[in-house]
């Protein structure tokens, strides 16, 4: 994590690497993310980049005042020098095998939607979910994170922060 504060002037916050942060998240909210991730994967029409942005969107514009609150880990977030927040969920490698992969993604997501809360941001220039394997092996791809836009493998990560 060091690497990304002495090459860029990134600063890490300090919920990076904890494992009992508290957030808060709209019951609404965490019922659109079930919903999401049970539509990617039965709806043949599922448009990735599309219906991501939609989340985002609805994640963002969330008013709800019915909240769960739960202790959770942050792999880590950090701000850049433009003022941009990156919360990064890091994983070995991209194993579908697993049964944990459905939870990783609903994790990752309920994670951003927990910090978008805590951190009252107001648009997605501002925060930018990144799931970051570090092997570079890619199985059979992620339906339900973008992988141009918010999955990194590999060295992809350290060359672009």
């Amino acid at each position: 994590m060091q690497i990304l504060v002495y090459e860029s002037g990134n600063e890490i916050l300090n919920i990076s690497g904890k494992k009992n942060n508290k957030f808060s998240i709209s019951k609404v909210i965490e019922t659109k993310i079930d919903n999401y991730i049970s539509k990617a994967q039965s709806d043949d029409n599922f448009n990735l980049n599309e219906e991501f942005s939609k989340l985002q969107d609805e994640i963002l514009d969330d008013k709800s005042n019915d909240f769960i609150t739960i202790k959770h880990d942050i792999d880590l977030i950090f701000k850049d020098k433009n003022d941009i927040t990156y919360y990064v969920e890091i994983k070995y490698n991209d194993d579908h095998d697993t049964g944990k992969f459905i939870d990783i993604n609903r994790k990752f997501i309920k994670t951003y939607a927990y910090l978008v809360r805590k951190f009252n941001i107001s648009s997605k220039e501002k925060l930018i979910p990144i799931l970051f394997y570090f092997n570079n092996k890619k199985m059979k791809g992620n339906i339900y994170i973008p992988e141009k836009t918010n999955i990194y493998r590999g060295k992809n990560f350290l060359i672009n922060f």
